[in-house]
């Protein structure tokens, strides 16, 4: 369920997969949501962690994979814009907001 606050209605991504991304070749998926059912106040409206970590080895590819969520973020923000006629793939990218 979308949260609102004073900046407007989020919505939060509860499952991210990729593949063949950089050194990530074979589909990885990262979970956003808590791995056990205690771990969710009672009463919470949302479904979502609200904190995540990730953890591996150096050179495992934790960057490339929040590269790949930045990617998909800006994919998502800049959408409209990019599918106006001659701005769309392979005409550059929207300018990065952040």
């Amino acid at each position: 369920m979308p949260r609102a606050s004073a900046r407007g209605t989020f919505h939060s991504v509860l499952s991210f997969r990729l593949e063949n991304h950089k050194s990530v070749r074979d589909e990885q998926q990262l979970l956003l949501t808590p791995a056990h059912e205690d771990a969710r106040p009672e009463n919470a409206d949302w479904e979502a962690s609200t904190v995540a970590g990730l953890f591996g080895a150096n050179a495992s590819g934790k960057s490339n994979v929040l590269e790949a969520l930045v990617c998909m973020r800006d994919t998502v923000r800049w959408s409209m814009n990019n599918s106006e006629p001659g701005t769309g793939a392979g005409h550059g990218r929207a300018p990065r907001r952040t």
